[in-house]
């Protein structure tokens, strides 16, 4: 074990444990907890590299509550011994390798109100039984291989959290599709096989804050109608069908701090209501065939944006100088549109950015500001780690990278003053190939020759890796599973 908290050693079984501080200040319990009779009521062993199957015995402590292995590296199913333990109010074994059907015996559980079994191998549907499980608040299936539709889960009103995504589920959403989990608070049903249109009712809800619907197969349109809503913050809707215009009416989801409508069939202006969402700081549009134009000047006016997208939307004329004074954005991309004239050198101001994306766009000119090249923060600054910890586990050498793509430009000068700088390794792609290249750069990692169309320049394999980390850093990968959830906060 990494951590053995005491475990079989002389002392008494409910002093197996210690105490840990948790991101917020509060203190929680690791190893094992026991009620005032003696009795052990909970069993909490997260990230302690466990190997091997789970053991029957578990089953003989009858008055255990709360049982929790996440985060390890558990093998083999859930052994059905564990339906003994009727009281359980609290179950995870997410992040672990387990596999086989989902139980049935779950069903049984009725006092049950956290269930994660997420990002295991778990194959087949979601039983019949867990309809049962009313009292649940949070319920975590997601990055398994299950299969079937969603009906078991559609009445289970108390559900707060619901975590689906990146499993094979197939359904279709309608004016009925989840509206009976009138208490949800997060919905991520991302990367699986959802059909039909976005209804209007997914607005409705009263205290919904996230709503993950990406990489599905909806189609249709907007709703022409969108409530005022002062509780959705996260709406990510990327890899869809969605078409028709975007709706000016987003403008009514008053608290929205991240919308991802990209990679959808949306066609259309940028309806300029969106400047009035004070609360955006990512707004990704990537992908859509958009009415060219060029960079709306109310863009300016979203002066807590971190990330901005507007990758092949048909954007023409100048880079806008306001960007000059958006000194939260840490991701700019301008890729793959029509852009022309000079970089500006007030960019050079932005001391988070830690990505500037402007390739393909063949009509930027001139040379690149030395202001650009003198921005070392951007290979300091690593957004991805800002929160606990525990997120560390999903960083790569790449994501905290320095980011500059200016290849397929008839941009020009001298990138080498980057090469010398220190920090984290740097991705920088220009057209520093062949007899008379355009850019000199030693370090680039993408080298194009402006001269010739060839397709071994592409940069696909950068931006393909770049996607996920940027998805990676808004989804929420390890949920609401803390203790507290239960004891403390419901």
């Amino acid at each position: 074990w990494t951590f053995d908290w005491n475990f079989v050693t002389s002392r008494p079984t409910c002093d197996w444990n210690s105490r840990r501080l948790a991101v917020d200040g509060r203190t929680f319990q690791l190893g094992t907890s026991c009620n005032s009779a003696g009795r052990v009521t909970a069993v909490h062993i997260p990230g302690s590299q466990l190997e091997g199957t789970l053991m029957s015995e578990i089953a003989l402590l009858t008055h255990l509550r709360f049982l929790a292995l996440n985060n390890n590296q558990i093998t083999g199913t859930l052994p059905v011994q564990l339906s003994q333990l009727s009281g359980l109010d609290y179950l995870a074994f997410h992040w672990n390798a387990l596999d086989g059907q989902l139980p049935t015996w779950i069903g049984q559980f009725q006092e049950l109100r956290v269930l994660g079994l997420g990002n295991n191998q778990f194959t087949g549907s979601i039983p019949f039984e867990y309809q049962l499980l009313t009292n649940l608040v949070t319920l975590g299936l997601d990055d398994n291989l299950l299969t079937g539709n969603l009906d078991n889960v559609q009445d289970l009103r108390n559900l707060k959290r619901l975590y689906l995504e990146d499993n094979i589920f197939v359904d279709t959403m309608d004016v009925s599709f989840m509206a009976g989990l009138v208490r949800l608070e997060e919905l991520d049903l991302s990367d699986n096989d959802i059909t039909g249109t976005l209804s209007l009712h997914m607005f409705n809800y009263d205290s919904l804050s996230i709503l993950d619907l990406h990489g599905n197969n909806i189609r249709g349109q907007f709703p022409s109608i969108i409530p005022e809503n002062h509780n959705l913050t996260f709406m990510s809707l990327h890899n869809n069908l969605i078409g028709g215009t975007i709706s000016p009416q987003l403008s009514n989801l008053k608290a929205l701090s991240h919308m991802d409508l990209a990679f959808n069939n949306f066609t259309g202006p940028i309806p300029a209501e969106i400047g009035t969402m004070s609360n955006l700081r990512y707004l990704f549009l990537a992908g859509l065939n958009l009415n060219s134009g060029v960079v709306p000047p109310w863009i300016g006016q979203l002066s807590n944006m971190r990330d901005l997208s507007l990758k092949q939307t048909n954007r023409n004329g100048p880079i806008p100088e306001f960007f000059g004074s958006m000194t939260n954005l840490v991701l700019l991309d301008l890729d793959g549109n029509d852009l022309s004239g000079s970089i500006p050198s007030n960019l050079g101001l932005l001391r988070r950015l830690g990505y500037l994306l402007l390739n393909r766009n063949n009509r930027l000119s001139g040379s690149i500001p030395e202001s650009i090249q003198r921005l070392t923060s951007l290979g300091m600054y690593c957004p991805f780690v800002e929160k606990a910890s525990v997120n560390c586990r999903l960083i790569s050498i790449e994501q905290c990278a320095e980011i500059l793509l200016v290849d397929r430009t008839s941009l020009s000068g001298n990138l080498n003053t980057l090469c010398s700088q220190g920090g984290e390794p740097k991705i920088i792609g220009s057209d520093c190939e062949g007899s008379n290249p355009e850019v000199t750069c030693v370090c680039c990692t993408i080298c194009c020759d402006d001269s010739q169309s060839s397709e071994s320049c592409l940069d696909r394999v950068y931006l393909g890796q770049l996607d996920p980390i940027w998805e990676n850093s808004y989804q929420r990968r390890f949920y609401q599973f803390s203790p507290d959830v239960i004891y403390g906060n419901e």
